[in-house]
């Protein structure tokens, strides 16, 4: 894990308000671990981010866009990517790769309801190696 953690802001509700506060990606992270809890649903489809926020339940293909769009829209590039692990049954993972303000790029991932930063990672494989080499991949439905 790359970044220290401290204490989260306080839960907020008001997904406008809490999206303005979390400005780096660790405060994301933190926020995330410290109020989401993972519960797998069916489905391609994330929830909306503010339907996240509300209900603070969801899959990997919701703790990846709620980072992927509070991240972003602070101006870093975030790219969502789907891992699949398991073909038979159409399991994956799907994580957020950001480019911090140092210029290199790391991997953010939920590991059950723990949303963890890896890297800095230089391709999509050693992204993969780190998810694998930590635990990270879970039942996940994707597309």
């Amino acid at each position: 894990v790359v970044y220290g953690y401290c204490a989260p802001l306080p839960y907020d509700a008001n997904y406008a308000s809490i999206k303005s506060q979390l400005t780096t990606p660790q405060s994301i992270a933190e926020y995330m671990t410290a109020y989401f809890t993972y519960e797998f649903h069916s489905g391609y489809s994330p929830y909306a981010p503010d339907t996240f926020n509300s209900r603070k339940l969801g899959d990997c293909k919701d703790y990846s866009t709620f980072f992927a769009d509070i991240l972003s829209s602070h101006g870093y590039t975030v790219h969502k990517y789907a891992f699949r692990y398991d073909i038979q049954n159409n399991w994956g993972h799907v994580v957020s790769i950001f480019t911090d303000t140092n210029g290199l790029q790391y991997v953010a991932s939920n590991k059950g309801s723990s949303q963890q930063i890896f890297g800095p990672i230089s391709s999509l494989n050693e992204a993969g190696a780190i998810l694998i080499a930590n635990g990270v991949p879970q039942r996940c439905v994707v597309a």
